[in-house]
């Protein structure tokens, strides 16, 4: 709706991959189960930024709560309570470096970046989700590619100049657990 943005002030994707993980598809389904954007596909389309942001405004921190799918989950995704969009998400794996967005769970503008690969090809399930797509297929997942995508997700931030998502996170209310 454009009420809520994030400003990555180094706007151009470090990574571009097409994730075929369940816990994506399924915090897609929710955000759009709450009227958020529709799901296009069932492959994420993950681009993953340098964690460098602008800092919001109060009016803006007011619009956004976080979320986890389960109890025991992992990622932390940073959502809209006007349009239920997933601006950004976390995961302790980026160790702060990285801000991961799915194209589709937003308005993402930023520059055309080719994907490396697809991830979490096992998380696929072609009953449930239909026949991968062939832009999909056709990406390569294997121990290269995860090598070269740590390669990428581990490097720290260069010349940051704003805040963090995890700054933005303090300044938030407690994670919301969904128990999806």
């Amino acid at each position: 709706c454009g009420m809520c943005m994030l400003q990555f002030l180094q706007p151009v994707p470090l990574l571009h991959v097409h994730c075929c993980c369940a816990d994506c598809r399924q915090g897609r389904r929710w955000a759009a189960s709450m009227g958020g954007p529709p799901m296009q596909q069932a492959v994420t389309m993950v681009y993953y930024f340098a964690n460098d942001l602008a800092p919001l405004a109060p009016e803006v921190l007011s619009r956004l709560y976080r979320v986890k799918l389960r109890d025991e989950g992992k990622t932390t995704r940073l959502v809209t309570n006007c349009c239920h969009s997933i601006l950004a998400i976390d995961h302790p794996y980026y160790d702060q470096n990285v801000v991961s967005v799915h194209s589709d769970a937003c308005d993402l503008v930023a520059g055309h970046l080719a994907p490396l690969s697809r991830i979490f090809s096992d998380g696929w399930v072609a009953e449930e989700d239909g026949d991968m797509p062939p832009s999909t297929a056709r990406l390569e997942d294997s121990d290269a590619m995860w090598v070269k995508f740590a390669t990428i997700i581990k490097s720290p931030v260069r010349n940051a100049r704003g805040v963090r998502l995890q700054d933005i996170f303090a300044r938030l209310p407690p994670v919301t657990i969904l128990g999806l």
